[in-house]
């Protein structure tokens, strides 16, 4: 009873802060269903975004809000098609009945699906167009984190780090109801520094970021789990392999113990320690278990499950095993057929794996 008693007050706490998120937004339903997201409840929250699909008129002014949920449904599972087809609904529906005041929203969802599937100039197009849009602050503070993001690929850091810290003020004056935003942006600061080698300062903010999703994040959220990697990586280019690896243990043994057995953070802490590996011969061994739950989950993560059967693939040619090889690129292969557009490069990539085992 005390642990029933312990998740209910966890998800009154998760959707007053949803409420207060989205305080503009007047349908309840809605934003009950992004808290299924938030909480990672992916098939729930399909099952719930159908059905109100389902029950509303086909005119109903919420309908391109619900698609647009479920875009970011197949954004954190990865399925960057069907997100964009989703996505294309959204506004589709808004432009007929001129919603012009959430289409910054809409344009923001399509730079993330550009800027996922590495197409930056188009993600940065949209992210600006969105910040054209009369949005609130809050998303307008999102927007430009994520373009922040896509300056840092591009290394223009000194753009990156001015329109970071921008948000990031913004942001701080609606402390303590956005921890999720605010992570995500501590997080970036420290991703700047870090491909600057600025590794000290890089530091700073990554423990920020993984104090606050220690604090206010679900264990196993992506976004939690990201700050994990990024002190994993820090630890790494700062020549201390064995802090990394002792550190990405740690939180291996936390996530077994509090999450599902198949977890996908647990597959993506699997993976980071076959990167952290020595002796080589070791890694196989945690490729095999990441690929075997990332193939038992519910809501396959696409993109995870394609890099790993990749991973798996190229140790099998290191080893000279080219039939297991092939087997496992050509499976790679078929996953991201279903995920990326066509004449995506990452098609060639993955033929030229192909080619070399043939």
């Amino acid at each position: 009873m005390c642990a029933t008693d312990e998740g209910t007050e966890d998800i009154k706490q998760e959707l007053k802060l949803m409420r207060k998120k989205f305080q503009m937004c007047n349908n309840m339903n809605l934003i009950f269903g992004h808290l299924l997201l938030h909480m990672g409840h992916y098939s729930q929250a399909e099952s719930y975004f159908q059905m109100m699909l389902q029950v509303m008129p086909n005119d109903h002014k919420d309908r391109a809000a619900v698609y647009e949920q479920i875009g970011d449904l197949h954004m954190r599972t990865t399925n960057w098609n069907e997100a964009f087809r989703n996505f294309t609904y959204a506004y589709e529906r808004k432009k007929k009945s001129h919603q012009q005041q959430s289409m910054g929203i809409t344009f923001n969802n399509f730079g993330n699906y550009y800027k996922a599937i590495e197409d930056f100039d188009m993600a940065r197009m949209y992210y600006e167009k969105t910040l054209n849009c009369k949005n609130d602050s809050i998303n307008t503070s999102i927007t430009k984190v994520n373009l922040s993001n896509v300056y840092l690929i591009e290394k223009k850091y000194d753009e990156a780090l001015n329109l970071c810290l921008q948000a990031r003020d913004n942001l701080q004056q609606f402390r303590p109801h956005l921890p999720t935003e605010i992570t995500y942006c501590q997080g970036t600061l420290g991703d700047i520094y870090f491909a600057q080698a600025k590794y000290d300062l890089a530091e700073a903010f990554y423990l920020t970021s993984f104090e606050l999703s220690q604090k206010h994040l679900l264990i196993g959220d992506h976004l939690r789990t990201k700050c994990i990697m990024s002190l994993i990586d820090l630890y790494t280019k700062q020549n201390n392999k064995q802090r990394a690896f002792e550190f990405c243990k740690e939180q291996l043994v936390l996530h077994e113990q509090y999450l599902l057995k198949n977890h996908t953070s647990i597959a993506h802490l699997l993976l980071k320690l076959a990167e952290l590996e020595e002796p080589h011969n070791n890694k196989i061994r945690y490729y095999t278990r990441a690929l075997n739950l990332l193939e038992k989950n519910v809501y396959l993560e696409y993109q995870s499950l394609s890099k790993c059967l990749i991973l798996i693939g190229s140790y099998w040619k290191e080893h000279n095993s080219i039939e297991k090889a092939l087997e496992h690129f050509l499976r790679a292969k078929d996953i991201q057929t279903k995920i990326y557009p066509p004449m995506h490069k990452i098609f060639r990539e993955t033929e030229s794996l192909i080619d070399c085992v043939q």
